[in-house]
C-alpha cells in the first residue's frame, strides 16, 4: 500500500510539473511547426534558429555516433527512449521529458561562447543523452522520479553517464557518485520555465 502511495503521488506531482510547463509546450510547437526537423537515426532534431542549426545538428550527430561506436547497448536505449531533440533555452542546459521522449538542449548554456571550449564536448554530450535515456528507461519500468525517490534515481541514472564518460576518457563527471546531487525545487522549474520563455519568445528565428 505505501509502494503505491508513493507512486500515486509521484504522479501528481509529475502531473502538476506538465501543467506548469504547458505554456512552454505551446511556445515549443509554434516555433517548431514551421521548421522541418533533421532526421539523424531515427531522432527528430529541431532548431528554428538556422543560424545555429548546422552546429546544433553536426554535434547532437557526433555524439549518436560516439555512443554507437562505444555502446551498443546504450546507444539502443538511447534510440528507443528519445525520439525528438530540440535546441531552446533551458535553464538547466539540458532537461528530458519522458512522456513525450523529448530532450531539450542549450547549447549555448552548456558551452557559453563567451568561455573557452572544451575539447570533449561531443563525448559530454554522449554522456547528457545517456543520462536522459536512462530516466525513460526507468520511468517505463514504473520508477518515476520524485521527492522520495530522487536521490536513487539520479544516482542510477548519474552511474549510467559516468560509467560511459569514463570510457571515452572524461574522468570530471565521476565526482557525481560521491555526493548529493540538489534537487531543483518546484517553484524553482516554475521561475526557470518562465525565463525559458521569455528568452524563446525575445529570440529572432
Amino acid at each position: 500500500m505505501k509502494r503505491l502511495l508513493r507512486r500515486l503521488k509521484c504522479r501528481v506531482v509529475m502531473a502538476l510539473d506538465w501543467s506548469f510547463r504547458s505554456p512552454f509546450t505551446l511556445v515549443e510547437f509554434l516555433l517548431t511547426s514551421t521548421t522541418s526537423p533533421e532526421l539523424r537515426k531515427g531522432i527528430q532534431l529541431i532548431d528554428p534558429n538556422t543560424s545555429t542549426r548546422s552546429t546544433f545538428v553536426d554535434e547532437v550527430d557526433a555524439a549518436l555516433d560516439l555512443i554507437a561506436a562505444k555502446s551498443p547497448i546504450r546507444y539502443a536505449r538511447v534510440l528507443r527512449q528519445i525520439r525528438f531533440i530540440y535546441h531552446m533555452s533551458n535553464f538547466k542546459g539540458a532537461d528530458y521529458d519522458w512522456p513525450r521522449k523529448f530532450c531539450t538542449i542549450d547549447l549555448e548554456r552548456l558551452f557559453p561562447p563567451s568561455e573557452k571550449p572544451i575539447e570533449d564536448e561531443t563525448e559530454f554530450l554522449a554522456c547528457l543523452l545517456i543520462y536522459a535515456a536512462t530516466h525513460g528507461h526507468l520511468a517505463r519500468r514504473g520508477v518515476i522520479e520524485c521527492k522520495g525517490n530522487f536521490q536513487r534515481v539520479e544516482h542510477l541514472c548519474n552511474k549510467e553517464m559516468v560509467q560511459f564518460a569514463e570510457s571515452v576518457g572524461i574522468e570530471w563527471l565521476s565526482g557525481l557518485l560521491e555526493e548529493e546531487i540538489e534537487r531543483v525545487s518546484f517553484m524553482e522549474r516554475i521561475r526557470g520555465t518562465k525565463e525559458d520563455i521569455r528568452k524563446t519568445l525575445r529570440k529572432k528565428y
